[in-house]
């Protein structure tokens, strides 16, 4: 008697393998996504002392706020996009951060936050970022949700929504406050990292711009499962019974992603750390949260092309 046996088949995908590996894609989310939705850049640690001042490259936008004397934060394009370069060099085009002693260009790889404390004067690498005279600087939308900070490169872009993600990383002190953080690289492309952090079944209650996960994984055997809340595109906040993780997707190259990671509550770095690279290890892609962003991205570009072809403009 022949056994049936049921054939794999490949969940449905929105998007190709080019929109993983191809310079010309990314042209396409700098122009849909990284210049047309609320960035996650940091959280309020990053920038605690007037005057302090956290970089971040947006897609190829080089950008920073920095925290005022009033306790305001102030963003702005960086005062030397290009570096010392009149143009662009060949080599800074091919997709790839660089690393570069004008850590303010928007192809280099950004450079740890600048705090004000560590100099009584305008040095070198504080000028590159404000210049002189940094009111005349172009500004650059800012949204704080404690302890997130937020920009939005559009100045006609949509008002911030808080949504699951912030909700999450809300909370009465002492568990606010940041517990450790790190700077972690992983090999892929910046969706398939995502992907993979946030590996669980849908649950109810998911937006096409917020997805929430559950998984049976454990960060320790005496904790709850781990829930990760994405809210598009590049935050991921992972979160059991009595600590979060906050993750900030980077790209830097077309197979390079620079995590940007901060814990909050009693769990340890290492404990999320190890997670992290069990989850990133994987080889397989998770369905759900690769259905979800290549919907959620599939969407993002067609209006974004639409937009374009119609007015000849961009969204």
């Amino acid at each position: 008697m022949n056994e049936l046996v049921t054939p794999y088949v490949p969940a449905p995908r929105l998007l190709d393998a080019d929109a993983y590996s191809t310079l010309a894609f990314s042209k396409l989310e700098d122009d849909a996504v990284w210049t047309r939705e609320w960035i996650c850049i940091g959280v309020d640690d990053d920038i605690q002392g007037a005057g302090d001042l956290l970089p971040f490259t947006v897609g190829d936008h080089a950008v920073h706020v920095q925290r005022l004397a009033s306790g305001r934060l102030a963003g702005r394009f960086n005062l030397a996009q290009h570096g010392g370069c009149r143009i662009v060099p060949l080599q800074c085009r091919q997709g790839a951060k660089t690393s570069c002693s004008f850590t303010s260009c928007g192809h280099s790889r950004d450079r740890v936050p600048i705090k004000a404390a560590d100099t009584d004067t305008l040095t070198p690498e504080m000028y590159q970022y404000l210049g002189l005279r940094p009111e005349r600087l172009l500004g650059v939308r800012v949204a704080s949700a404690a302890p997130l900070v937020f920009v939005h490169l559009d100045p006609a872009g949509g008002s911030f929504t808080p949504d699951a993600a912030v909700a999450d990383m809300a909370c009465d002190e002492p568990a606010a406050l940041r517990h450790e953080s790190a700077w972690l690289e992983q090999e892929g492309n910046w969706k398939h990292v995502g992907q993979r952090l946030a590996a669980g079944s849908k649950r109810a209650g998911s937006t096409s711009t917020c997805g929430i996960f559950e998984s049976t994984e454990y960060t320790d055997s005496d904790s709850s499962p781990v829930v990760a809340t994405w809210r598009f595109p590049n935050l991921i906040v992972l979160s059991d019974s009595t600590s979060r993780c906050a993750i900030i997707l980077q790209p830097i190259a077309l197979q390079r992603t620079l995590c940007r990671i901060s814990t909050y509550g009693p769990r340890s770095l290492a404990r999320w750390h190890a997670l992290l690279e069990r989850r990133a290890a994987a080889s397989a892609i998770p369905t759900d949260a690769m259905q979800w962003l290549e919907a959620t991205l599939a969407t993002r570009i067609a209006q974004s092309t639409a937009s374009t072809l119609l007015t000849g403009t961009h969204a």
